[in-house]
Protein backbone atom coordinates (compact mmCIF):
# COMPACT_ATOMS: atom_id res chain seq x y z
CA UNK A 1 0.00 0.00 0.00
CA UNK A 2 2.92 2.17 0.81
CA UNK A 3 4.58 1.89 -2.61
CA UNK A 4 0.93 2.00 -4.24
CA UNK A 5 0.61 5.49 -2.53
CA UNK A 6 3.91 6.91 -3.71
CA UNK A 7 5.57 7.02 -6.91
CA UNK A 8 8.95 7.52 -5.74
CA UNK A 9 8.74 3.97 -3.69
CA UNK A 10 7.32 2.27 -6.20
CA UNK A 11 10.43 3.06 -8.46
CA UNK A 12 12.76 1.50 -5.68
CA UNK A 13 14.88 -0.88 -6.56
CA UNK A 14 12.98 -1.50 -9.49
CA UNK A 15 15.22 -2.02 -13.31
CA UNK A 16 14.34 -0.19 -16.59
CA UNK A 17 15.20 -0.98 -20.06
CA UNK A 18 14.94 1.76 -22.31
CA UNK A 19 15.46 2.27 -25.75
CA UNK A 20 16.10 6.04 -27.57
CA UNK A 21 18.01 6.93 -24.69
CA UNK A 22 20.37 8.68 -26.59
CA UNK A 23 17.67 10.93 -27.93
CA UNK A 24 15.97 14.52 -26.65
CA UNK A 25 13.64 12.58 -24.33
CA UNK A 26 15.36 9.56 -23.65
CA UNK A 27 17.90 11.87 -21.72
CA UNK A 28 15.56 14.03 -20.10
CA UNK A 29 13.65 10.48 -18.56
CA UNK A 30 17.09 9.08 -17.74
CA UNK A 31 17.98 12.44 -15.51
CA UNK A 32 14.12 12.43 -14.09
CA UNK A 33 14.30 8.87 -12.83
CA UNK A 34 17.58 8.85 -11.29
CA UNK A 35 16.95 12.69 -9.62
CA UNK A 36 13.77 12.42 -8.42
CA UNK A 37 13.69 8.48 -7.82
CA UNK A 38 17.09 8.22 -6.27
CA UNK A 39 16.59 4.79 -4.67
CA UNK A 40 15.72 3.13 -8.23
CA UNK A 41 17.54 -0.11 -9.52
CA UNK A 42 19.34 -0.05 -12.77
CA UNK A 43 18.54 1.57 -16.51
CA UNK A 44 19.67 -0.48 -19.08
CA UNK A 45 20.07 1.79 -21.93
CA UNK A 46 20.24 0.32 -25.67
CA UNK A 47 23.19 1.89 -27.44
CA UNK A 48 25.02 1.38 -30.81
CA UNK A 49 28.51 1.99 -31.55
CA UNK A 50 28.56 5.15 -33.24
CA UNK A 51 30.76 7.24 -35.65
CA UNK A 52 33.86 5.23 -33.96
CA UNK A 53 32.59 5.81 -30.78
CA UNK A 54 31.85 2.42 -28.20
CA UNK A 55 29.07 2.08 -26.03
CA UNK A 56 30.76 3.53 -22.68
CA UNK A 57 32.06 6.34 -24.93
CA UNK A 58 28.54 7.49 -26.27
CA UNK A 59 27.12 6.94 -22.81
CA UNK A 60 29.89 9.47 -21.28
CA UNK A 61 28.75 12.08 -24.24
CA UNK A 62 24.73 11.25 -23.08
CA UNK A 63 25.88 12.13 -19.39
CA UNK A 64 28.39 14.67 -19.88
CA UNK A 65 25.79 16.92 -21.41
CA UNK A 66 24.11 20.49 -18.89
CA UNK A 67 21.05 18.34 -18.16
CA UNK A 68 22.64 15.93 -15.70
CA UNK A 69 25.01 18.62 -14.02
CA UNK A 70 22.15 18.98 -11.02
CA UNK A 71 21.94 14.93 -10.51
CA UNK A 72 26.00 14.87 -10.50
CA UNK A 73 25.82 17.64 -7.97
CA UNK A 74 23.01 16.12 -5.49
CA UNK A 75 23.72 12.35 -6.20
CA UNK A 76 26.78 11.79 -8.37
CA UNK A 77 27.17 7.57 -7.97
CA UNK A 78 22.70 7.66 -9.47
CA UNK A 79 24.51 8.29 -13.10
CA UNK A 80 26.00 4.42 -12.37
CA UNK A 81 23.06 3.24 -12.30
CA UNK A 82 23.12 3.94 -16.23
CA UNK A 83 23.90 0.42 -17.72
CA UNK A 84 24.45 0.24 -22.19
CA UNK A 85 23.46 -2.71 -23.68
CA UNK A 86 24.97 -3.50 -27.07
CA UNK A 87 21.94 -3.28 -29.87
CA UNK A 88 20.15 -1.35 -32.50
CA UNK A 89 15.95 -0.84 -32.98
CA UNK A 90 16.38 -1.18 -36.64
CA UNK A 91 17.86 -4.62 -36.64
CA UNK A 92 15.85 -7.59 -35.80
CA UNK A 93 15.52 -8.78 -32.45
CA UNK A 94 16.82 -5.16 -31.60
CA UNK A 95 20.53 -6.48 -32.49
CA UNK A 96 20.39 -7.82 -29.21
CA UNK A 97 23.03 -10.99 -28.28
CA UNK A 98 21.40 -14.03 -26.59
CA UNK A 99 23.04 -12.99 -23.30
CA UNK A 100 22.12 -9.44 -23.24
CA UNK A 101 18.52 -10.21 -24.36
CA UNK A 102 18.55 -13.28 -21.52
CA UNK A 103 19.99 -10.44 -19.18
CA UNK A 104 16.62 -8.72 -19.70
CA UNK A 105 14.64 -10.65 -19.63
CA UNK A 106 15.35 -11.84 -16.50
CA UNK A 107 16.08 -8.18 -14.85
CA UNK A 108 13.95 -5.85 -16.44
CA UNK A 109 10.78 -4.50 -14.43
CA UNK A 110 9.64 -1.58 -16.80
CA UNK A 111 9.98 -1.29 -20.54
CA UNK A 112 9.98 2.34 -22.37
CA UNK A 113 9.95 1.89 -25.83
CA UNK A 114 10.38 6.32 -26.50
CA UNK A 115 13.25 5.23 -29.66
CA UNK A 116 11.63 6.11 -33.34
CA UNK A 117 12.82 8.28 -36.34
CA UNK A 118 11.67 11.58 -36.13
CA UNK A 119 12.47 12.55 -39.89
CA UNK A 120 9.75 13.48 -42.07
CA UNK A 121 11.27 12.78 -45.17
CA UNK A 122 12.35 9.17 -44.19
CA UNK A 123 11.94 6.88 -46.99
CA UNK A 124 9.42 4.52 -46.77
CA UNK A 125 10.82 1.34 -46.29
CA UNK A 126 13.14 2.82 -43.52
CA UNK A 127 10.33 4.43 -41.29
CA UNK A 128 8.78 0.91 -41.29
CA UNK A 129 11.79 -0.49 -39.68
CA UNK A 130 12.60 2.35 -37.44
CA UNK A 131 9.12 2.78 -36.47
CA UNK A 132 6.65 -0.13 -36.85
CA UNK A 133 9.35 -2.97 -37.11
CA UNK A 134 11.32 -1.73 -34.11
CA UNK A 135 7.76 -1.54 -32.45
CA UNK A 136 7.25 -5.69 -32.80
CA UNK A 137 10.95 -6.68 -31.94
CA UNK A 138 10.39 -4.49 -28.58
CA UNK A 139 6.84 -6.28 -28.12
CA UNK A 140 8.02 -9.36 -28.89
CA UNK A 141 10.80 -9.03 -26.38
CA UNK A 142 8.34 -7.49 -23.18
CA UNK A 143 6.01 -11.06 -23.68
CA UNK A 144 9.45 -12.98 -22.83
CA UNK A 145 10.23 -10.53 -19.81
CA UNK A 146 9.49 -12.52 -16.91
CA UNK A 147 9.05 -9.30 -13.90
CA UNK A 148 7.77 -7.10 -16.31
CA UNK A 149 4.93 -4.83 -14.83
CA UNK A 150 4.08 -2.05 -18.02
CA UNK A 151 5.81 -1.86 -21.22
CA UNK A 152 4.85 2.08 -22.40
CA UNK A 153 5.53 2.81 -25.88
CA UNK A 154 5.92 6.49 -26.96
CA UNK A 155 3.76 8.00 -30.40
CA UNK A 156 3.00 11.03 -31.22
CA UNK A 157 -0.21 12.67 -31.24
CA UNK A 158 -0.23 13.47 -35.20
CA UNK A 159 -0.58 10.05 -35.93
CA UNK A 160 -4.30 10.22 -36.30
CA UNK A 161 -4.36 13.32 -38.08
CA UNK A 162 -5.83 12.24 -41.21
CA UNK A 163 -9.03 14.00 -41.86
CA UNK A 164 -9.44 14.62 -37.95
CA UNK A 165 -9.15 18.34 -36.13
CA UNK A 166 -9.91 16.81 -32.58
CA UNK A 167 -7.76 13.96 -31.59
CA UNK A 168 -9.26 11.90 -28.51
CA UNK A 169 -6.98 9.29 -26.55
CA UNK A 170 -7.91 6.50 -27.84
CA UNK A 171 -7.27 3.98 -30.26
CA UNK A 172 -8.24 4.86 -34.00
CA UNK A 173 -8.73 2.62 -36.96
CA UNK A 174 -5.94 1.98 -38.69
CA UNK A 175 -5.01 2.73 -42.34
CA UNK A 176 -3.15 -0.09 -43.07
CA UNK A 177 -2.07 -3.33 -41.86
CA UNK A 178 1.18 -3.30 -39.57
CA UNK A 179 2.13 -7.26 -40.53
CA UNK A 180 2.09 -6.72 -44.34
CA UNK A 181 4.08 -3.27 -44.34
CA UNK A 182 7.23 -5.10 -42.52
CA UNK A 183 6.74 -7.96 -45.05
CA UNK A 184 6.59 -5.49 -47.63
CA UNK A 185 9.58 -3.05 -46.41
CA UNK A 186 11.41 -6.50 -45.98
CA UNK A 187 10.72 -7.93 -49.49
CA UNK A 188 10.78 -4.75 -51.85
CA UNK A 189 12.92 -3.46 -53.04
CA UNK A 190 13.84 0.29 -51.69
CA UNK A 191 12.97 2.46 -55.71
CA UNK A 192 9.79 0.24 -55.51
CA UNK A 193 8.64 1.17 -52.51
CA UNK A 194 9.45 4.91 -53.10
CA UNK A 195 7.67 4.64 -55.45
CA UNK A 196 4.63 3.39 -54.19
CA UNK A 197 4.85 5.65 -51.06
CA UNK A 198 2.26 8.37 -51.41
CA UNK A 199 -0.65 5.56 -53.04
CA UNK A 200 0.70 3.82 -50.11
CA UNK A 201 0.17 5.97 -47.17
CA UNK A 202 -2.75 7.90 -48.48
CA UNK A 203 -4.20 10.87 -46.73
CA UNK A 204 -1.22 11.27 -44.10
CA UNK A 205 0.83 14.02 -44.36
CA UNK A 206 4.27 12.00 -44.50
CA UNK A 207 5.76 8.18 -43.53
CA UNK A 208 6.65 9.49 -40.30
CA UNK A 209 2.64 10.10 -39.15
CA UNK A 210 1.90 6.84 -41.11
CA UNK A 211 4.27 4.24 -39.71
CA UNK A 212 3.55 5.78 -35.94
CA UNK A 213 -0.15 4.65 -36.34
CA UNK A 214 0.81 1.20 -37.43
CA UNK A 215 3.25 1.09 -34.51
CA UNK A 216 0.27 1.93 -32.20
CA UNK A 217 -1.69 -1.33 -33.58
CA UNK A 218 1.30 -3.47 -33.83
CA UNK A 219 1.74 -2.87 -30.05
CA UNK A 220 -2.11 -3.52 -29.11
CA UNK A 221 -2.31 -6.44 -31.19
CA UNK A 222 0.31 -8.18 -29.80
CA UNK A 223 0.78 -6.92 -25.94
CA UNK A 224 -2.97 -5.57 -24.25
CA UNK A 225 -4.11 -8.57 -22.32
CA UNK A 226 -0.97 -9.87 -22.05
CA UNK A 227 1.35 -7.32 -20.49
CA UNK A 228 0.37 -4.03 -18.73
CA UNK A 229 0.21 -1.61 -21.97
CA UNK A 230 0.58 2.26 -22.23
CA UNK A 231 0.89 4.37 -25.51
CA UNK A 232 2.23 7.95 -24.71
CA UNK A 233 1.35 10.59 -27.46
CA UNK A 234 3.63 13.50 -27.47
CA UNK A 235 2.69 16.65 -29.47
CA UNK A 236 6.06 18.68 -30.53
CA UNK A 237 8.52 18.64 -27.88
CA UNK A 238 10.71 21.20 -27.05
CA UNK A 239 12.49 22.55 -24.06
CA UNK A 240 12.25 22.48 -20.51
CA UNK A 241 10.21 24.88 -18.94
CA UNK A 242 11.11 24.06 -15.18
CA UNK A 243 13.71 20.68 -14.53
CA UNK A 244 15.99 20.27 -14.33
CA UNK A 245 16.84 24.07 -15.20
CA UNK A 246 14.40 26.14 -17.88
CA UNK A 247 15.77 26.40 -21.02
CA UNK A 248 17.34 23.22 -22.05
CA UNK A 249 17.02 21.29 -25.49
CA UNK A 250 19.49 19.51 -27.45
CA UNK A 251 18.34 19.69 -31.00
CA UNK A 252 17.68 22.44 -33.81
CA UNK A 253 13.81 21.16 -34.40
CA UNK A 254 10.15 23.08 -33.12
CA UNK A 255 9.70 27.00 -32.60
CA UNK A 256 13.20 27.16 -30.99
CA UNK A 257 15.13 26.01 -34.42
CA UNK A 258 13.34 28.42 -36.09
CA UNK A 259 14.33 31.21 -33.69
CA UNK A 260 18.20 30.14 -33.64
CA UNK A 261 17.61 29.88 -37.57
CA UNK A 262 15.78 33.59 -37.75
CA UNK A 263 18.21 34.58 -35.29
CA UNK A 264 21.39 33.36 -37.26
CA UNK A 265 20.52 35.68 -40.33
CA UNK A 266 19.75 32.72 -42.75
CA UNK A 267 15.63 32.16 -42.06
CA UNK A 268 13.85 34.99 -43.54
CA UNK A 269 10.36 33.85 -44.59
CA UNK A 270 8.74 30.99 -43.72
CA UNK A 271 5.63 28.88 -44.89
CA UNK A 272 3.23 28.77 -42.70
CA UNK A 273 -0.30 30.25 -40.77
CA UNK A 274 0.32 32.81 -38.64
CA UNK A 275 -2.72 32.42 -37.05
CA UNK A 276 -2.50 28.48 -36.33
CA UNK A 277 -1.84 27.39 -32.83
CA UNK A 278 0.60 24.88 -32.97
CA UNK A 279 0.63 22.46 -30.01
CA UNK A 280 4.12 22.59 -28.05
CA UNK A 281 4.69 20.78 -24.41
CA UNK A 282 7.72 20.83 -22.61
CA UNK A 283 9.90 17.55 -22.43
CA UNK A 284 10.14 17.79 -18.97
CA UNK A 285 6.35 17.66 -18.42
CA UNK A 286 6.35 14.75 -20.83
CA UNK A 287 8.88 12.38 -18.97
CA UNK A 288 6.64 13.24 -15.56
CA UNK A 289 3.57 12.12 -17.64
CA UNK A 290 5.23 9.07 -18.66
CA UNK A 291 6.97 8.67 -15.09
CA UNK A 292 3.10 8.82 -13.43
CA UNK A 293 1.36 6.94 -16.09
CA UNK A 294 3.63 4.02 -15.34
CA UNK A 295 2.99 4.16 -11.77
CA UNK A 296 -0.85 4.41 -12.16
CA UNK A 297 -1.22 1.46 -14.43
CA UNK A 298 0.34 -1.01 -12.48
CA UNK A 299 -1.51 0.52 -9.28
CA UNK A 300 -5.15 1.91 -10.37
CA UNK A 301 -5.54 1.14 -13.80
CA UNK A 302 -7.35 -1.98 -15.47
CA UNK A 303 -3.90 -4.07 -16.48
CA UNK A 304 -5.98 -5.60 -19.29
CA UNK A 305 -6.60 -2.67 -21.04
CA UNK A 306 -4.52 -0.31 -23.12
CA UNK A 307 -4.52 3.29 -22.09
CA UNK A 308 -3.55 6.15 -24.05
CA UNK A 309 -2.50 9.42 -22.73
CA UNK A 310 -1.87 12.77 -25.00
CA UNK A 311 0.94 14.86 -23.44
CA UNK A 312 -0.09 18.00 -25.28
CA UNK A 313 -0.80 22.10 -24.45
CA UNK A 314 -4.85 21.77 -25.27
CA UNK A 315 -6.72 24.41 -23.07
CA UNK A 316 -3.40 25.53 -21.04
CA UNK A 317 -2.65 28.51 -22.96
CA UNK A 318 -2.62 29.52 -26.81
CA UNK A 319 -0.09 30.80 -28.91
CA UNK A 320 0.12 31.33 -32.20
CA UNK A 321 3.01 31.18 -34.95
CA UNK A 322 2.32 35.24 -35.58
CA UNK A 323 3.23 35.62 -31.58
CA UNK A 324 6.06 33.50 -32.36
CA UNK A 325 7.26 35.93 -34.83
CA UNK A 326 6.64 38.66 -32.97
CA UNK A 327 8.36 37.51 -30.01
CA UNK A 328 11.25 36.52 -32.07
CA UNK A 329 12.09 39.99 -33.30
CA UNK A 330 12.35 41.22 -29.97
CA UNK A 331 15.00 38.20 -29.21
CA UNK A 332 17.29 39.19 -31.83
CA UNK A 333 18.31 42.03 -30.15
CA UNK A 334 18.09 40.90 -26.35
CA UNK A 335 19.60 37.56 -27.08
CA UNK A 336 22.08 38.33 -30.51
CA UNK A 337 24.08 35.91 -31.97
CA UNK A 338 27.68 36.39 -32.96
CA UNK A 339 27.49 34.17 -35.76
CA UNK A 340 25.19 35.33 -38.12
CA UNK A 341 25.32 36.08 -41.34
CA UNK A 342 22.55 39.02 -41.75
CA UNK A 343 20.36 41.07 -39.56
CA UNK A 344 17.58 38.81 -38.64
CA UNK A 345 14.40 39.11 -39.92
CA UNK A 346 12.30 37.12 -40.72
CA UNK A 347 8.21 36.71 -42.36
CA UNK A 348 5.36 34.16 -42.22
CA UNK A 349 3.09 33.71 -44.63
CA UNK A 350 0.36 30.88 -45.95
CA UNK A 351 0.88 31.61 -49.69
CA UNK A 352 2.81 29.52 -51.37
CA UNK A 353 3.29 32.02 -54.61
CA UNK A 354 4.39 34.76 -51.98
CA UNK A 355 7.06 32.41 -49.89
CA UNK A 356 8.63 30.86 -52.96
CA UNK A 357 8.97 34.28 -54.60
CA UNK A 358 11.11 35.54 -50.88
CA UNK A 359 12.79 32.32 -51.37
CA UNK A 360 14.13 33.24 -54.21
CA UNK A 361 14.80 37.37 -53.69
CA UNK A 362 16.09 36.54 -49.63
CA UNK A 363 17.38 32.96 -49.68
CA UNK A 364 18.83 31.56 -52.70
CA UNK A 365 20.19 34.05 -54.82
CA UNK A 366 21.90 35.79 -52.04
CA UNK A 367 23.39 32.42 -51.18
CA UNK A 368 24.58 32.28 -54.64
CA UNK A 369 26.18 35.52 -54.61
CA UNK A 370 27.85 34.66 -51.06
CA UNK A 371 29.17 31.19 -52.30
CA UNK A 372 30.69 32.85 -55.68
CA UNK A 373 32.50 35.07 -53.67
CA UNK A 374 33.60 32.69 -51.20
CA UNK A 375 34.77 30.26 -54.33
CA UNK A 376 36.38 33.62 -55.71
CA UNK A 377 38.50 34.10 -52.70
CA UNK A 378 39.47 30.29 -52.12
CA UNK A 379 37.41 29.28 -49.68
CA UNK A 380 34.13 26.37 -49.56
CA UNK A 381 30.96 27.64 -50.68
CA UNK A 382 28.54 26.40 -47.82
CA UNK A 383 25.57 28.65 -48.12
CA UNK A 384 23.57 27.67 -50.86
CA UNK A 385 23.42 23.79 -49.34
CA UNK A 386 22.26 25.20 -46.14
CA UNK A 387 19.48 27.71 -47.57
CA UNK A 388 18.67 24.89 -49.66
CA UNK A 389 18.36 22.14 -46.04
CA UNK A 390 16.19 25.16 -44.81
CA UNK A 391 13.58 24.83 -47.71
CA UNK A 392 13.29 21.30 -47.65
CA UNK A 393 12.94 21.28 -43.70
CA UNK A 394 10.28 24.01 -44.21
CA UNK A 395 7.98 21.79 -47.06
CA UNK A 396 8.26 19.11 -44.84
CA UNK A 397 6.57 20.88 -41.89
CA UNK A 398 4.61 23.11 -43.70
CA UNK A 399 1.53 20.71 -43.11
CA UNK A 400 1.79 21.14 -39.41
CA UNK A 401 2.59 25.11 -39.53
CA UNK A 402 -0.70 25.28 -41.95
CA UNK A 403 -3.36 23.39 -39.88
CA UNK A 404 -3.99 23.04 -36.73
CA UNK A 405 -5.52 20.26 -34.41
CA UNK A 406 -6.79 20.12 -30.57
CA UNK A 407 -5.18 17.13 -28.85
CA UNK A 408 -7.51 16.30 -26.04
CA UNK A 409 -5.92 15.23 -23.19
CA UNK A 410 -8.34 14.62 -20.24
CA UNK A 411 -7.20 11.03 -19.26
CA UNK A 412 -3.51 12.43 -18.79
CA UNK A 413 -4.63 15.42 -16.52
CA UNK A 414 -7.03 12.88 -14.45
CA UNK A 415 -3.89 11.24 -13.20
CA UNK A 416 -2.88 15.02 -11.35
CA UNK A 417 -5.79 13.73 -8.46
CA UNK A 418 -3.69 10.18 -8.29
CA UNK A 419 0.18 11.97 -7.59
CA UNK A 420 0.24 12.04 -3.79
CA UNK A 421 0.34 15.65 -2.70
CA UNK A 422 3.69 15.54 -1.37
CA UNK A 423 5.13 14.58 -4.68
CA UNK A 424 3.38 17.30 -6.85
CA UNK A 425 5.97 19.31 -7.01
CA UNK A 426 8.34 16.46 -8.31
CA UNK A 427 5.75 15.01 -10.78
CA UNK A 428 3.24 17.52 -11.63
CA UNK A 429 3.18 18.05 -15.29
CA UNK A 430 0.74 20.70 -16.03
CA UNK A 431 3.24 23.42 -15.95
CA UNK A 432 3.17 26.21 -18.33
CA UNK A 433 4.53 29.22 -19.05
CA UNK A 434 1.58 31.68 -18.77
CA UNK A 435 1.28 34.98 -19.77
CA UNK A 436 3.22 36.97 -22.29
CA UNK A 437 6.33 37.87 -20.03
CA UNK A 438 6.92 34.56 -19.04
CA UNK A 439 6.27 33.22 -22.74
CA UNK A 440 9.18 35.29 -23.25
CA UNK A 441 11.21 34.73 -21.12
CA UNK A 442 10.87 30.83 -21.40
CA UNK A 443 12.29 31.38 -24.99
CA UNK A 444 14.72 33.73 -23.90
CA UNK A 445 16.36 31.06 -22.01
CA UNK A 446 16.23 28.49 -24.72
CA UNK A 447 17.87 30.57 -27.18
CA UNK A 448 20.33 31.41 -24.81
CA UNK A 449 21.24 27.84 -23.52
CA UNK A 450 21.26 26.89 -27.61
CA UNK A 451 23.07 29.35 -28.71
CA UNK A 452 25.97 28.75 -25.99
CA UNK A 453 25.70 25.40 -26.62
CA UNK A 454 24.26 24.24 -30.11
CA UNK A 455 25.75 27.10 -31.61
CA UNK A 456 29.06 26.97 -29.79
CA UNK A 457 29.05 30.68 -28.43
CA UNK A 458 30.44 30.15 -25.04
CA UNK A 459 29.89 32.97 -22.07
CA UNK A 460 27.95 35.65 -21.94
CA UNK A 461 26.93 37.90 -24.93
CA UNK A 462 29.72 40.19 -25.36
CA UNK A 463 28.91 44.00 -26.08
CA UNK A 464 30.82 43.74 -28.95
CA UNK A 465 27.99 41.33 -30.45
CA UNK A 466 25.30 43.94 -29.64
CA UNK A 467 27.45 46.53 -31.23
CA UNK A 468 27.87 44.60 -34.55
CA UNK A 469 24.12 43.95 -34.29
CA UNK A 470 23.13 47.51 -34.25
CA UNK A 471 25.28 48.02 -37.03
CA UNK A 472 24.15 45.20 -38.92
CA UNK A 473 20.77 46.60 -38.53
CA UNK A 474 21.16 49.86 -40.11
CA UNK A 475 22.89 48.12 -43.11
CA UNK A 476 20.12 46.14 -43.62
CA UNK A 477 17.76 49.28 -43.44
CA UNK A 478 20.02 50.98 -45.67
CA UNK A 479 20.27 48.36 -48.16
CA UNK A 480 16.59 47.62 -47.96
CA UNK A 481 15.79 51.79 -48.57
CA UNK A 482 18.39 51.56 -51.69
CA UNK A 483 16.21 48.57 -53.19
CA UNK A 484 12.80 50.21 -52.67
CA UNK A 485 14.05 53.56 -54.19
CA UNK A 486 15.58 51.28 -57.15
CA UNK A 487 12.38 49.24 -57.93
CA UNK A 488 10.76 53.35 -57.97
CA UNK A 489 12.92 54.67 -59.89
CA UNK A 490 12.55 51.41 -62.44
CA UNK A 491 9.07 51.63 -62.72
CA UNK A 492 8.60 55.48 -63.28
CA UNK A 493 11.75 55.63 -65.86
CA UNK A 494 9.77 52.42 -67.76
CA UNK A 495 6.62 54.55 -67.57
CA UNK A 496 8.39 57.55 -69.02
CA UNK A 497 9.28 55.66 -71.84
CA UNK A 498 5.77 53.74 -72.10
CA UNK A 499 4.68 57.56 -72.31
CA UNK A 500 6.86 58.77 -75.12
CA UNK A 501 5.99 54.91 -76.82
CA UNK A 502 2.37 55.81 -76.87
CA UNK A 503 2.88 59.27 -77.70
CA UNK A 504 5.06 58.36 -81.19
CA UNK A 505 2.43 56.00 -81.81
CA UNK A 506 -0.81 58.48 -81.19
CA UNK A 507 0.86 61.24 -83.70
CA UNK A 508 1.51 58.10 -86.48
CA UNK A 509 -1.99 57.34 -86.44
CA UNK A 510 -3.21 61.03 -86.25
CA UNK A 511 -1.44 61.65 -89.30
CA UNK A 512 -2.55 58.99 -91.34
Amino acid sequence: MENKNSIKKYFKGKNIFLTGGSGFLGKALIEKLLRSCPELGTIYILLRPKKGKGLQERLENITSCPLFDLLKKSNPESIKKIVPVNGNTAELGLGLSSEDRQLLITKVHMFYHVAASVKFDDALKDAIFVNVRSAREAALLALEMKHLEFHMHVSTTYCNIDGKKEIEEILYPSHGNWKEAIEAAESCDPQTFDVLAQKYIGTFPNTYTFTKLLAEHCVNELLVGKVPTIICRPSVVVSTILEPFEGWIDNFNGPVGLLLAGGSGLLRTVYGGRKVDTDYIAVDNVVKLMITAGWHKVNYSNKDELSIYHASKYNQVANNQEQLVKLGKRLYWDVPFAKKIWFPGNTMTHCWYNYFINVLLFHMIPAVMVDLLLRAFGYKPFLFKIQRKIYIGNMAVSYFMLNEWWFINTKSFSLLEFIPENEMIDFNFKVMPVGDQAIYQYYAKSCDYARKHLLMEKGDISEETRVRTRRMYYLDRTMRYLFYALAVWTVLFKINILKVICGIICKYIGNL
